[in-house]
């Protein structure tokens, strides 16, 4: 048990891996107490949209406000599985955040799916 824990979330592409259509895949590195987890997002983007700083798209088009949305929407996931975890355990670790995020992702998946249609 530590008295003090850090969490940080950043969502970013990456270039090196351009798929043929030109997008690049997103990812979410999660941060707790130095360690990092990094999660593919399932989602790709193109490198000309993406805001380094912002961690979001450029843009009001449709595309870049559903891309931002899902964003926010998987940050809050997020930060709720790690406020779920600190309640019930007072120290959080990667991998209890990961086993929690890991049983979400295939309804939040199926919930995306079913919003897109």
């Amino acid at each position: 048990m530590s008295s003090r824990t850090t969490f940080a979330l950043f969502f970013y592409i990456n270039r090196t891996r351009i798929r043929k259509n030109g997008e690049c895949p997103l990812y979410l590195r999660i941060s707790i107490n130095a360690k990092r987890l990094t999660i593919y997002t399932k989602r790709n983007i193109r490198p000309d949209m993406w805001d380094v700083g912002k961690g979001m798209v450029i843009g009001n088009t449709k595309e870049a406000r559903e891309f931002n949305t899902f964003i926010e929407v998987y940050r809050a996931m997020v930060y709720n599985k790690y406020t779920d975890i600190l309640a019930e355990y007072e120290d959080v670790t990667l991998e209890l955040l990961r086993d929690a995020l890991h049983s979400l992702t295939s309804f939040y998946t199926r919930m995306f799916q079913y919003w897109n249609k």
